[in-house]
């Protein structure tokens, strides 16, 4: 109705393959890192592969952002070693 694709990654051609078993904290309902770092990268496949979206790391312009991640990643490392929920 309001031309807004719709991406469904339960069904259809964008699945995610996720083991609602060990990748959910709650056996469906809301993603642990596992699920999460599965959909983020499908995630990213069709931002970039369906609409053209361009990768700005290293982009002056940009920059913060790859100033900013060294902390992330030291965020989502700790936060790997402890239990999430």
């Amino acid at each position: 109705e309001y031309g807004i694709d719709f991406i469904d990654m339960q069904f259809g051609d964008d699945v995610v393959d996720i083991d609602w078993s060990c990748e959910s904290y709650d056996g469906g309902d809301h993603l642990n890192y596992a699920g999460a770092l599965k959909t983020s990268a499908k995630m990213a496949d069709i931002l970039v592969n369906r609409y053209g979206l361009e990768d700005h790391r290293g982009d002056e312009k940009y920059r913060s952002f790859d100033d900013a991640l060294p902390g992330y990643l030291d965020v989502i490392e700790n936060k790997k070693a402890t239990k999430l929920d």
